[in-house]
């Protein structure tokens, strides 16, 4: 981090600190970001730019050291870098470390001062009251069966084990610890491990094809199935679960290359669809 920004620093996270690391598992780093003003503000475009567009950004250091084999960037709110350094897998996510104190010293008022009427909010409170009756009694199938399917999925998706970690929460490790990873952790816990594709009957997987394979389609063939693991896979795996007839939905990230000629049916409906 030193030819990039000297205030940066970097922590290792993930399975690496839980001790569940395994000979397939990638590195999770944590680089929190200098105090810089524009930072504090959530100038989003601004933190973007300080790791991957600008000439000396983050991106295009780590692009010409050598045995960078593989570099992709995700960017958003919480900026990530994906890149295989000589064979092994890294992830680093961006942090921006807060400019100012979160504590705050408040006056000790030695008389009691009014600072704002409740009687305002008193009679809104009550206004609130009368509406939320009147939806009641007019009950509306429709909406009252979106408003289950609603709270059944954000009971799978809610928190169950919450694990507090210096990584912003969609990021976090302890984040996806929900409903249904909480069951298999607990079943895991009570029976010997055995081969994922020996654990259940029915599997869903998701397929990537290459029709043109050559350097400049591998990069965008590579991005998208980045994107196909890191977005699409959770919004699969959250409208599974809201099937009433499943339990829960069990993923598994990873992926199992083949470099065989692609099968004429999918070839000639791409074509069709064309």
């Amino acid at each position: 981090m030193d030819g990039w920004r000297q205030e940066s620093l970097i922590l290792i996270s993930g399975s690496y600190i839980f001790k569940s690391l395994t000979p397939e598992s990638d590195i999770d780093m944590i680089v929190l970001l200098p105090n810089y003003e524009k930072i504090s503000e959530i100038n989003l475009q601004y933190t973007n730019n300080l790791v991957f567009n600008v000439e000396n950004s983050l991106y295009n250091i780590i692009r010409r050291l050598e045995g960078v084999t593989s570099l992709f960037k995700v960017g958003g709110r919480v900026p990530l870098l994906k890149l295989v350094y000589y064979g092994y897998d890294f992830d680093l996510l961006f942090v921006g470390v807060p400019c100012h104190q979160p504590f705050e010293f408040l006056q000790d008022w030695t008389n009691p001062i009014l600072l704002e009427s409740l009687v305002y909010h008193q009679q809104q409170a009550q206004q609130s009251n009368f509406i939320s009756i009147k939806n009641l009694l007019n009950w509306d199938i429709n909406s009252d069966y979106n408003r289950r399917r609603q709270h059944r999925l954000m009971q799978h998706a809610k928190r169950m084990w919450p694990i507090i970690a210096p990584g912003n929460p969609p990021q976090n490790s302890g984040f996806n610890i929900n409903y249904s990873t909480s069951r298999i952790l607990l079943s895991e816990m009570r029976l010997d491990g055995v081969p994922f594709e020996e654990k259940y009957e029915h599997f869903m997987a998701i397929t990537s094809i290459n029709l043109s394979p050559n350097n400049s389609n591998n990069q965008i063939f590579e991005e998208f199935n980045n994107f196909v693991e890191t977005r699409i896979r959770l919004g699969l795996v959250f409208n599974i679960e809201n099937i009433s007839e499943i339990d829960y939905c069990h993923a598994k990230p990873g992926r199992v290359w083949n470099n065989e000629k692609c099968p004429s049916i999918i070839t000639e409906k791409n074509i069709n669809n064309e």
